[in-house]
């Protein structure tokens, strides 16, 4: 790898993580992301996408858009089967 590649690559991480901790998303629940420029586009499991740009306002993501699971519903007993 050349150096500009490696430069490259850890300013993308330090964006992505810059990102993940502005909208208060674990790792885990990222389902993908991209970098264009000097934002990041991330997609949760949840289904919601966000921009984030460096500077811009943000909006915090509840834990449904986040996950894709209702914690409200997570704690109730299951219809059919077993509760693993």
């Amino acid at each position: 790898m050349t150096e500009e590649k490696k430069l490259a690559e850890e300013k993308e991480s330090t964006l992505l993580k810059k990102a993940l901790k502005a909208f208060g998303i674990d790792e885990k629940y990222l389902l993908s992301h991209r970098v264009k420029g000097s934002s990041v586009i991330l997609v949760t499991k949840g289904g919601s996408k966000v921009i984030f740009k460096p500077g811009a306002k943000i909006h915090k993501l509840t834990a449904i858009q986040i996950t894709g699971i209702n914690p409200e519903n997570a704690r109730r007993k299951p219809i059919v089967g077993k509760k693993k």
